[in-house]
Order: C-alpha cells, then sequence, then structure tokens
C-alpha cells in the first residue's frame, strides 16, 4: 500500500491517500470471530430482540498512513450466536446527510430491524420512511 500512495500521492492534497480496511475471519463451525480493523467503522452485531452492540475494536490507522507509527495489528475476538446478524458497512453509511445535515441514524435504524432477514434488513436500511415491525398480531 505504501509503493502503491507513493507513486500516486497527489502534490496539491499531500497525506490524504489512504485506505481503511476491516478483515473478518468467520470460521464455518464455531462461533468466535476474529477481526482486525484499520480505521474502518466496526461492525453491528444484531441479536434478536432489538439488541444491538458493536465489537469491542483495537483499531490501527487505516492504511497508507503508516509512518504514525503502527507497526503491529490486534487482533480482536468476539463471538455471536446462530440467529444473529453481523451487519458490515462502509463509512459512507454512517456520513450520509439529510438535507438539513443531520447524519444517518444508522445504528438506530439497524436496531428497529433486528428481528428481519438479512434481504429485508437492508431494505429497510435504505428505505428513509419504513417503520419497525408491529410486534402486536392482528386483532381478530
Amino acid at each position: 500500500m505504501a509503493r502503491y500512495l507513493a507513486d500516486f500521492e497527489q502534490a496539491e492534497e499531500p497525506g490524504e491517500s489512504f485506505a481503511t480496511a476491516l478483515l473478518l475471519e468467520i470460521p464455518d463451525r464455531d462461533q468466535i470471530t476474529q477481526m482486525t480493523s484499520c480505521g474502518h467503522p466496526p461492525p453491528l452485531l444484531l441479536s434478536r430482540g432489538s439488541a444491538v452492540t458493536t465489537p469491542s475494536l483495537h483499531p490501527a490507522p487505516p492504511l497508507g498512513l503508516g509512518g504514525l507509527g503502527q507497526s503491529d495489528y490486534t487482533v480482536d475476538v468476539f463471538s455471536f450466536e446462530p440467529g444473529d446478524t453481523l451487519l458490515l458497512y462502509t463509512d459512507g453509511v454512517i456520513e450520509a446527510r439529510d438535507g438539513d445535515g443531520g447524519f444517518y441514524p444508522f445504528e438506530r435504524r439497524a436496531a428497529q430491524w433486528t428481528e428481519a432477514s438479512p434481504a429485508s434488513l437492508l431494505h429497510h436500511i435504505r428505505m428513509p420512511t419504513t417503520s419497525p415491525p408491529s410486534t402486536t398480531p392482528p386483532a381478530s
């Protein structure tokens, strides 16, 4: 990464060429996940019943900012249960703003849909006017 950035650094924006990264190992048969973050937002862990947590992170600087003294990377370990959803996203989602300049309430939106399938969850997060599913059964 450093060699690539050295070749393409723009004189008018020195130090602005970097990339965030999130590396995850999610084994097929184990509930333990390993994660290394290089300046990237952490995933959200959605558990049924509206529980949203962010796995504890010890992030390193973004790739390309190696001059900041970071020479090693921490591997964070966490687990999630069957039925939980690990929601990965880009920083563009949390930096999006509405017409008034307010940030998109990503975590709050995701927390409304912990019971949804992955496809439905993504649909609801993208749609600004949707409401959470009703937990009250219809009247007979």
